[in-house]
This record gives structure tokens, sequence and C-alpha cells, in this order.
């Protein structure tokens, strides 16, 4: 990556907030961020930290990946797993659980919707 700009805009998300709490926390106390490996990177001034609103949850939504979504499947036999398309017909089923099995890990988290594949 280069960056060729004196200002830079990263955008983080957190799904549990105590997570958040303590980033957003180390950032306002230290106002400097690394962002990087041990051989190359970026030493941040942080000028700015802003909360997004709360996501509104409704029966039925749209999302947008701000990166690609990968979803694989490594069958029992198979040394290696593979990587399936949007058009697989087992892409949303394995998308799904993915998901659900992340939401399961956030303390007090409400049910996850149910959906038939």
């Amino acid at each position: 990556m280069e960056v060729n700009n004196d200002t830079l805009s990263l955008d983080v998300s957190f799904a549990v907030e105590e997570t958040a709490e303590h980033f957003i926390t180390g950032l306002f106390r230290d106002q400097q961020a690394y962002i990087g490996d041990r051989s190359n990177g970026l030493d941040l001034l942080v000028t700015r930290v802003e909360r997004l609103p709360d996501m509104e949850c409704r029966e039925e939504m749209a999302y947008t990946a701000w990166s690609p979504v990968v979803v694989s499947l490594r069958k029992a036999n198979d040394r290696y797993a593979t990587y399936l398309s949007p058009e697989d017909p087992d892409y949303g089923k394995l998308l799904y659980r993915n998901l659900h099995q992340k939401w399961q890990t956030l303390p007090g988290a409400p049910p996850f919707p149910e959906t038939k594949w």
C-alpha cells in the first residue's frame, strides 16, 4: 500500500462493545496508531474518532460488503478447501452457517433469524 496524502480515513467495526471501548480508549490516550508489520508500516496521528449510530434492525435487510466475501468448503477427503462462486448452490447455505456461528459467540445476542435452504 502506498499513501500519497496527509490524511487517511479508516473505518473499524466491532461486534462487541467492550472491545470497541478498549480500542477507542487506547486511541484517545496515545493519539497515535501504527498500521503495518515489522518491516513496513505507517505511524499515524489520530485526529478524530467518531462513533456511528447503531444500526436499525428490521425484519428484512440488505447489506453491502466493503471487502470481498469468500466462502470455502473442505470435504473430508480433500487436502485443500474449494472456494465457491456466489452462483454455487451451497454458497448461501455456507455463508449463513458461518454468520450464524459468529453470531452465537456474541454475549447476549438475540436469536439469529432462521432461514430455509
